[in-house]
């Protein structure tokens, strides 16, 4: 199980080394309807990410899982650097996701 998570991890960096620019340059423009797909991609990857790096649900984002673990070193830079660019991102986040976990782990 470990060797498939490290594959899986190995296999997952490159994507989101040179996937961060190209996010970084679409989340400016993500407000319009017509990158309703793009935001959709971004919170896949999103997803995925906090799937295989951090052990969460594939149905929560890093955001979300960040702010559920405060005290853990990831959570806290996660915390940290999204407050840089919109304050209070993670606790809403959680606030928004929240009830999908709760679902999640009761079935």
């Amino acid at each position: 199980m470990r060797l498939a998570g490290l594959i899986l991890w190995l296999l997952f960096l490159p994507l989101v080394v040179l996937a961060i620019p190209a996010v970084l340059f679409f989340v400016a423009f993500a407000a319009s309807s017509e990158f309703q797909q793009v935001r959709e991609m971004l919170r896949a990857l999103d997803q995925t990410c906090n799937a295989v790096w951090l052990g969460g649900s594939g149905r929560e984002s890093c955001s979300s899982h960040a702010w559920r673990a405060r005290g853990v070193w990831w959570a806290d830079f996660i915390i940290w650097l999204t407050d840089k660019l919109q304050p209070g991102h993670c606790q809403e986040a959680n606030r928004h996701e929240q009830p999908i976990v709760d679902f999640i782990e009761r079935n």
